[in-house]
This record gives C-alpha cells, sequence and structure tokens, in this order.
C-alpha cells in the first residue's frame, strides 16, 4: 500500500539533524577566546544586561553563520567536488554566499533590538565586530560541512 510521505516534515526533521550536527561540531571555545580579545573590549564597561545582550546576540550570529557554511557546502561539494581547493571554493563562498550572511547580521540586529537599545556608537562598534564574525564563521561552517560530507556523515 502506498504511503504518504510529508515533505515538510521531511525538511523540518532534515533540518533539525543538521542544526544538532552543527551544534555537535561548534568550536565553542575559538569563539569564547574571540569574544574575549575582540568584543569584551567594546563591552567592558557597559551594564550587565547590554552586555550580555551583544555577547548573545554575537554568538547567535556565530552559529547561524556557521550553520550557513554547512548548508553552502552541499551546493560547494556537488558543484566543485570534495578535493577542491580551499581558496576555489573561499572565492566562491565569498561571491554567492555573504549576501546571506549580511542579512542574519540584519536580522540578528533586528532581533536583539541593537540599534533601540545601544546608542549609535556602540551599535555600530557591535555591528562592525559582526561583520568581521560573520564570514570567518561561514568558512568555518563550510570547512566542517565538506568534512562531514567526505566523510559521509551528512
Amino acid at each position: 500500500m502506498a504511503k504518504i510521505i510529508s515533505l515538510e516534515s521531511r525538511r523540518a526533521e532534515h533540518a533539525k539533524r543538521l542544526r544538532q550536527r552543527a551544534l555537535a561540531g561548534f568550536p565553542w571555545n575559538e569563539l569564547m577566546e574571540y569574544t574575549r580579545v575582540i568584543l569584551n573590549p567594546v563591552t567592558a564597561r557597559l551594564p550587565v544586561n547590554k552586555r550580555w545582550m551583544i555577547e548573545e546576540s554575537v554568538y547567535r550570529l556565530a552559529y547561524e553563520s556557521f550553520l550557513l557554511g554547512i548548508q553552502a557546502s552541499r551546493k560547494i561539494y556537488r558543484e566543485m567536488g570534495g578535493g577542491a581547493e580551499k581558496s576555489q571554493w573561499k572565492e566562491r563562498v565569498e561571491r554567492d554566499f555573504l549576501a546571506e550572511g549580511d542579512r542574519l547580521i540584519s536580522q540578528t540586529a533586528h532581533d536583539f533590538q541593537l540599534f533601540q537599545v545601544l546608542d549609535e556608537w556602540l551599535s555600530q562598534s557591535v555591528i562592525v565586530v559582526m561583520e568581521d564574525l560573520m564570514p570567518r564563521w561561514l568558512i568555518r561552517g563550510v570547512e566542517y560541512g565538506l568534512l562531514l560530507r567526505k566523510q559521509r556523515r551528512i
């Protein structure tokens, strides 16, 4: 007897598994070091609640960028193969996926209401940090995604 399979439920299951893999492979120690070196000097004199909000927005952006990189690795792996040089796919990522990363920055700033809560100078400083962070974690996500694809784990 034929069985109807919901594509939406399959997509949701796949997205959930992908998020779990990204969470398992996310280099938290590197992000903590990044925030200690780059972000903490910017937020050191802020009240705890604002500092927490900024750190949380940066952590979310890093994770979402990493996840976007894993998703981008699928297209890169399919089109360039598993043995593509980093310089080749890095150019491709910068050309094709940075616009999506910029959207992630805007969405994160909006979700955390950075422009409403922080003064203009501080919010611009945080955006500069985010613009530096996002491509780094996007590339890290592609690296991790390509590794998983070579191992046939996704």
